[in-house]
């Protein structure tokens, strides 16, 4: 279980660190999301959905924080991030059945394209820190991630049909 929270804590903290733009309030919003997660355990039900109540109770956190600070013009520069967070509660039961089967596929990727992916889509990590971290510059970076993106989504559609936001596997799916 340590592994586990180990795991999810820092999964939790790039999540929320790429979506709040104050870093000492998401920093905040990470200790809640956590503390919250350690004293609610008990009331989940099926433990083989831990990942996706962790990133629900972590969606409705920052939620939160925008509505408490909505009319902050320090909390925030714009109502993006709230159009975003929007968008992606529209996307969300997809991209959990996603979820499950994601890092099978990308296991299929070149080790360029999954350190870029991790980085920056599952880490947090901006593609501005990213390229700082590896030294190479940021239309660089940026092309890495794209092409890493495009050889995911690749790998998806060799398996898996969309409907919108509906994913259908294939029977003949390994990973699903």
């Amino acid at each position: 279980m340590q592994q586990e929270w180990t795991y999810f804590s820092k999964q939790i903290k790039g999540f929320i660190h790429s979506r709040v733009q104050n870093a000492a309030d998401a920093d905040d919003i990470s200790q809640d999301v956590l503390l919250k997660v350690h004293q609610k355990i008990d009331t989940l039900n099926d433990k083989a959905k831990l990942e996706s109540w962790i990133y629900t109770i972590a969606r409705n956190s920052i939620n939160s924080h925008y509505r408490k600070h909505k009319n902050d013009p320090i909390a925030h520069s714009s109502d993006k991030q709230l159009e975003f967070l929007a968008i992606e509660d529209e996307n969300q039961d997809a991209i959990l059945e996603l979820a499950c089967c994601l890092k099978a596929f990308m296991s299929n990727l070149s080790d360029d394209a999954q350190h870029a992916l991790n980085a920056t889509s599952f880490k947090g990590q901006s593609q501005v820190d990213y390229a700082k971290t590896l030294g190479i510059p940021l239309p660089t970076a940026k092309a890495r991630v794209q092409r890493a993106r495009k050889q995911l989504a690749k790998e998806l559609t060799k398996c898996c049909k969309y409907a919108g936001n509906e994913v259908i596997p294939q029977n003949n799916c390994i990973h699903c």
